[in-house]
């Protein structure tokens, strides 16, 4: 990821996009980044209207941290957790794979390609809480 992309300053989102439709009908559409120099807040949601209630798990203090030149989103409930490894792929995408984890030996499907496209955040579709400062 290039290093233009840190610190992010203002809110950034972007909506999924994935080369299985088993990982699009599941897994996050929308994301935003809240700011921070080399991590900070990460919010979600799927698409209005989806009737999908397995992401509504994920939706709970997902984070998101510069690794080298990646950015990394992670989202965990405890017992299973999504992680995207993203890349700058121009000024306006990025693209990765999202990998699934759960607690299941020897149960890890395989990484999903996926691609970010930066939208307003007002098109994106949040369903994350936002977190209030204590």
């Amino acid at each position: 990821m290039a290093r233009s992309t840190f610190p992010i300053t203002s809110q950034r989102c972007y909506r999924l996009e994935y080369d299985n439709s088993d990982a699009s009908s599941s897994f996050a559409e929308f994301v935003l980044l809240e700011p921070g120099n080399d991590s900070g807040d990460v919010r979600s949601g799927r698409a209005r209207g989806d009737t999908s209630r397995f992401w509504r798990m994920f939706l709970v203090d997902g984070q998101w941290k510069r690794d080298g030149e990646h950015l990394i989103l992670d989202f965990s409930n405890g017992f299973s957790g999504v992680t995207y490894r993203l890349d700058a792929q121009g000024a306006q995408s990025l693209k990765g794979e999202m990998r699934f984890v759960y607690d299941v030996v020897d149960q890890r499907p395989p990484p999903a390609p996926v691609h970010a496209r930066s939208i307003r955040c007002q098109d994106a579709n949040i369903e994350s809480p936002v977190k209030v400062a204590a």
